[in-house]
């Protein structure tokens, strides 16, 4: 498979693969300074990613903010329902139960793609 145009694959002599990617003016546009010798996170290839992965690649600015948009959206939903949990009145301890348990998934959901949302 031949290179992408875009694109120079970075290749990581430490591993003898290619271990990033530099836009046309030479900047690194993914897995920038994360693929270096003892970095364990390191985003790594055997050989050139398939026209997908190419896509995905393309696409990763765009990715990165929806997918900020959608930590803020989970954060006010998760807002909503920790209110909503702590309700009294004619609101049974069934749905307030439930109401927290919203509210403890969407702060877990938060974390996981706060920790993880980064490619490295």
């Amino acid at each position: 498979m031949s290179k992408p145009e875009r694109w120079t694959w970075v290749e990581d002599m430490f591993r003898g693969g290619y271990s990033g990617i530099v836009d046309q003016d030479g900047t690194e546009v993914l897995f920038a300074d994360c693929c270096n010798d003892g970095d364990e996170g390191a985003a790594w290839f055997d050989t050139f990613p398939s026209e997908a992965h190419r896509l995905l690649i393309a696409d990763a600015p765009r990715l990165k903010e929806a997918n900020a948009d959608l930590l803020a959206a989970c954060q006010k939903l998760t807002n909503i329902a920790e209110v909503v949990g702590h309700c009294v009145g004619e609101w049974t301890a069934e749905h307030q139960a439930l109401a927290q348990q919203y509210a403890r998934e969407g702060r877990e959901a938060i974390a996981k793609a706060k920790t993880g949302g980064e490619p490295c």
